[in-house]
Order: structure tokens, then C-alpha cells, then sequence
């Protein structure tokens, strides 16, 4: 199928350099030894319901790498590439890849139209492009994508660094960045034997890195929502470590609505609270200024009513 050419990002931040947004780039300094990095990239199709593929890329320098492709039905597809070699990126702008196969051209940027006929396991993803095939082994038909991107909202207006100035420092652990809130994206992918088309569908993309992972965490995300195209809601909130001691953090984030292309609520800025569950039921609630925004799973709470008590065991704050 033909693909729309690779486009800078239009509407808001038609300035936008998308080679050097924040923290875009692979963050392992070569030294240190527990490190790991890794990307979220999504696309929703439309329809009742709606299907969404998400792709999931991480590298441990030092043990290798892995993908994973998370389908229609919440089947989990993935493959290890234990050779970190092959794995390849970018230390200024989106950029990465890794070949589970040796062979020529196995590191770096490829032809996206040779690149199927090079690779047999692997994958390449920029901030424009995502492209891979992940091998079945017990001999079915593998997964394959294709698929071009146009950003429109990277984080914030003009694009900065999710949580802050201080990320740039290795303070927080792990470091966390909205790559895309919201962009296109025009191709297919290859699933059990399916191919899925799509043309113009909202596409998501975000990263962490450190060297630890949050003791817990949860993460809300919608960029597909059926009457307000365009739209975009990113919540997130962890238990993070800050130099020796945790602290837990929450974030909301709202692009693109109305004539107001972009709200947040973040630490010292906005009241933030939250209840969530290990599973199936989740409130959070922020004000800022003039602006109260409710989050919720499965009821949201009357304005000005406190959150319904969740069911135990809970992760309360305030």
C-alpha cells in the first residue's frame, strides 16, 4: 500500500524539531551496570470496539533485549534478542532497533521496503516509522507491521520533559517521558493470519529508562475517544525511588482540547488524588486553578463527592 510521506508535526506544534525532543534519545551512558530502557507505542484501530496493537520495545545492555506485540483480545505476542549487539539507537533523537538474526545491515536505520526481505526476527522504530516481525515458533505465520506516523502533540506546548527539569539529572528512578500524545498512523499490521489496514488511526508513544523499576504503579491512557478526535488523556502515577529515599508521584495530562490545546496536573502544581485497586476499579481526581478533572473505573464520583472507598487491598493517597 503506499504511505503518506514521513511529515513534520502539523497543527499546534508545526515548529516542532522531532529530532530532538525531550529525552528521545537512548539515555545508557556505556558504564553503568544495571540499566535498562524501554518504549510503548500504540495504535487503535476504529469499530465496536475498537482494536488496539501495542508494541513494546526494552534493552538491558548488558543481557540483551526483548519485543512484544499485545493484539486484539489481549493475546501477548514477544521474542527475546539476547544478543545486545544487534541492538542499535539513537543517544539524540527517536531512533532504535535490534535483529535477533547476523547479517548485513542487521544494525542501523534499513530500507522499510527491503527490510522484510533482511530481517527474519527484529524490529526498527523512529518517531515516524514502526516496522518489525516477530518469528512463531511452533511454525505458524509470523507477526509482522508496518506502519508510518504523523505526530501531532509530542508533551506540552512547546514540547518538554514530562516530569520536569530535574529528569535531566539522575535523580528519579525510573525516568519516564510521553514521547507522542497523539499522532496518525497509516499501514497495517499481520496477526493469526489477518492483515489489519488502517489509514489515519491515533497513535500513542512513551519511554522509561533507569536502573529500577517502580515497586508499584498505575497508568491510564485514551487517545481514541469516539467524539472528540484528537483528543488525548494520559494518567500515571508509581512509587519512585528519589536519590535514597521512595516517594509516591501522579501525573494528568490533556491534549488537544478545545481551545485550550493543553492542560496538566502535576506534582507542586495541581491536588491530585487517587484510589486504585490491584484490579478492576480505579479513581483519580485533579484540580488545578479552575480546572477539576475525574478519572474512574467503573463509577466516576459525583462533582464535588469524594471518590467512592475502593475495595481492599487499596492504594490510597492523597
Amino acid at each position: 500500500m503506499a504511505f503518506p510521506p514521513t511529515a513534520a508535526c502539523s497543527g499546534q506544534n508545526n515548529s516542532t524539531d522531532w529530532g530532538s525532543l525531550p529525552h528521545a534519545g537512548y539515555h545508557w551512558d556505556g558504564c553503568t551496570e544495571r540499566f535498562f530502557e524501554g518504549w510503548y507505542s500504540r495504535v487503535t484501530l476504529p469499530g465496536d470496539p475498537p482494536i488496539s496493537f501495542a508494541f513494546m520495545y526494552a534493552i538491558d545492555p548488558k543481557r540483551g533485549g526483548m519485543a512484544q506485540v499485545l493484539g486484539p483480545e489481549e493475546e501477548l505476542h514477544w521474542r527475546t534478542f539476547p544478543n545486545p549487539r544487534r541492538f542499535w539507537a539513537s543517544s539524540t533523537h527517536l531512533a532504535l532497533g535490534h535483529s535477533g538474526i547476523p547479517g548485513p545491515g542487521c544494525r542501523g536505520l534499513q530500507d522499510p521496503f527491503t527490510f522484510f526481505q533482511r530481517t527474519a526476527s527484529g524490529y526498527q522504530y523512529t518517531a515516524h516509522l514502526n516496522q518489525g516481525i516477530l518469528p512463531d515458533p511452533l511454525g505458524s505465520e509470523p507477526i509482522r507491521w508496518l506502519y508510518r506516523i504523523q505526530p501531532r502533540f509530542a508533551y506540552g506546548l512547546p514540547p518538554r520533559a514530562t516530569m520536569g527539569a530535574w529528569s535531566y539529572l539522575p535523580i528519579f528512578e525510573p525516568g519516564w517521558q510521553i514521547l507522542m500524545s497523539h499522532g496518525l498512523a497509516s499501514g497495517w499490521v499481520e496477526w493469526r493470519g489477518r492483515r489489519y489496514a488502517f489509514q489515519q488511526a491515533p497513535a500513542y508513544a512513551e519511554k522509561n529508562w533507569g536502573q529500577s523499576f517502580p515497586r508499584r504503579w498505575f497508568w491510564i491512557q485514551c487517545n481514541a475517544f469516539p467524539n472528540h478526535s484528537g483528543l488525548s488523556l494520559t494518567c500515571a502515577g508509581a512509587e519512585r525511588q528519589v536519590l535514597t529515599r521512595p516517594e509516591e508521584v501522579a501525573l494528568i495530562s490533556l491534549h488537544g482540547w478545545g481551545s485550550q490545546p493543553f492542560l496538566e496536573w502535576r506534582p507542586g502544581q495541581a491536588r491530585l488524588t487517587w484510589q486504585v485497586d490491584p484490579w478492576g476499579s480505579w479513581q483519580v481526581r485533579g484540580v488545578v486553578q479552575e480546572f477539576h478533572l475525574w478519572i474512574g473505573w467503573p463509577d466516576l464520583p459525583s462533582p464535588g463527592m469524594d471518590p467512592v472507598k475502593p475495595r481492599e487491598p487499596p492504594w490510597p493517597h492523597t
